[in-house]
Order: C-alpha cells, then sequence, then structure tokens
C-alpha cells in the first residue's frame, strides 16, 4: 500500500498536465488512507474545479469545513465557487466570513483574485470591501478594477 504521499504527489502530477480526472482518482485514494486530510481534501475540490464541476467541488469544500469550521483558504475556495455560479448572496456570505476571520489577506491575494474577476457585476463586491477600511483591499488588482 502507498502512503497519502504518493497519492498525493501523483495527484499534483495529474493536475499540472491537465489530467483531472486522473487527479481526482489518485486524491481519492489519499482520502481512503486519512479521510480527513485538509490539503488533500482541498486539493480535491480544486481538481473538480477546474473540471468546471463547481458544485461537487461545493460540497467537497464542506468537508473541510465540517473539520475546520474557519479555514479561510477553503472559504474563499468556496466563495470563489459561488461566484463562478454567479450566486452573488451565497459568495458574498462566505466572503464576509472570510474576512472576519481573515488576519493576513495578503497571503490570500492570488484566491481572492482568481475567484471575483470574471463577475459580471461588481457593485454588491465593491459595497463589501468598501465598508472594510481596516483593510488594504487596495493591494489586491481585483479591487483596484472596481474603481475603474
Amino acid at each position: 500500500m502507498y502512503s497519502i504521499t504518493i497519492y498525493t504527489h501523483l495527484g499534483d502530477a495529474y493536475i499540472e498536465v491537465g489530467e483531472n480526472d486522473l487527479a481526482i482518482q489518485m486524491y481519492e485514494k489519499a482520502l481512503k488512507i486519512q479521510p480527513n486530510n485538509i490539503t488533500t481534501i482541498n486539493k480535491l475540490a480544486i481538481a473538480f474545479h477546474m473540471k468546471k464541476d463547481y458544485d461537487t467541488a461545493f460540497k467537497i469544500c464542506k468537508r473541510v469545513l465540517d473539520i475546520d469550521p474557519d479555514n479561510n483558504r477553503i472559504l474563499i475556495h468556496m466563495a470563489g465557487l459561488e461566484s463562478h455560479k454567479q450566486n452573488t448572496k451565497n459568495s458574498l456570505d462566505l466572503l464576509k466570513k472570510f474576512i472576519e476571520n481573515s488576519g493576513d489577506l495578503y497571503s490570500y491575494s492570488p484566491e481572492f483574485n482568481n475567484c471575483f474577476n470574471h463577475l459580471k457585476d461588481l457593485k454588491q463586491y465593491q459595497n463589501l470591501l468598501a465598508s472594510k477600511p481596516n483593510f488594504k483591499w487596495d493591494f489586491f488588482p481585483f479591487q483596484r478594477s472596481l474603481h475603474k
């Protein structure tokens, strides 16, 4: 039997070459060994996200929140998944929780920008971000694009 590390690395390699289905198989094998491994669960969600299977990715992200309810990386990922589906209310709710929890937004800037830069109607997001003056949102290209 291989270790979780082998399966996870194989999954990562498959993701790199665009073989998302094979990556999913590897991550699922890894999770049979360690079902509550947050990193691997997140990678599995990313693989489904890359397949544009946003509903499955969202359900997988919820598994992480069952283990770690304040996991900021998962919160921003889930907010982004909801934004891909143009589900603004859920996306905003998750983003609010992310903002309330996060003490280090700079470390999340790539996820933040990638999650929201495709939205058609940014007004509600702009209002939410404007309500948080303590953060230096101008660091994020997404926020700068709201002011154009």
